[in-house]
């Protein structure tokens, strides 16, 4: 699947958020704000979304530090805030 494959994945299923490994979706949520990343980690875990791929609508500064925090192996936005970019560039 190409990157901008990976972006309308979310959109056209409806979905704000999806976080995926390999073939397989972890977890998808059509919720906004930090809520579904945060759901997303009870659920399953730091350990079962470290190294997972992120296809987040939005990323600001709070999604940026949970992202990082389960260390995600990558991550696809349309948009992100000038705080969240800067603190997946570190």
């Amino acid at each position: 699947m190409d990157i901008s494959d990976l972006l309308k994945k979310p959109a056209s299923s409806g979905m704000t958020l999806m976080i995926i490994e390999g073939e397989k979706t972890l977890h998808a949520s059509d919720k906004e704000g930090i809520s579904p990343l945060l759901d997303a980690v009870k659920k399953n875990g730091l350990k079962r979304l470290h190294g997972s791929l992120v296809v987040d609508r939005v990323v600001g500064k709070a999604a940026a530090l949970v992202i990082t925090y389960f260390e995600a192996a990558k991550i696809y936005t349309k948009l992100a805030s000038k705080r969240g970019a800067s603190v997946l560039v570190k």
